[in-house]
């Protein structure tokens, strides 16, 4: 948590934190125990939830 705390406190961060805060609305989730080297697509989606079934356009959701 205390790197996740310094990145967010950081100067590098700093422009990009306040440009996300002005265009978007987000939730940031830290989660103990997840290594930082969990893998992702290009989407950003993790290997799990890439390979889920989507929904097909014009499908009624469940």
């Amino acid at each position: 948590m205390e790197h996740a705390r310094a990145w967010w406190a950081s100067p590098e961060y700093a422009a990009a934190k306040a440009l996300r805060h002005e265009s978007a609305h987000s939730i940031l989730w830290l989660v103990e125990g997840v290594p930082a080297t969990t893998p992702v697509t290009e989407t950003g989606e993790s290997p799990a939830c890439a390979a889920a079934e989507k929904p097909k356009p014009g499908a009624s959701p469940r």
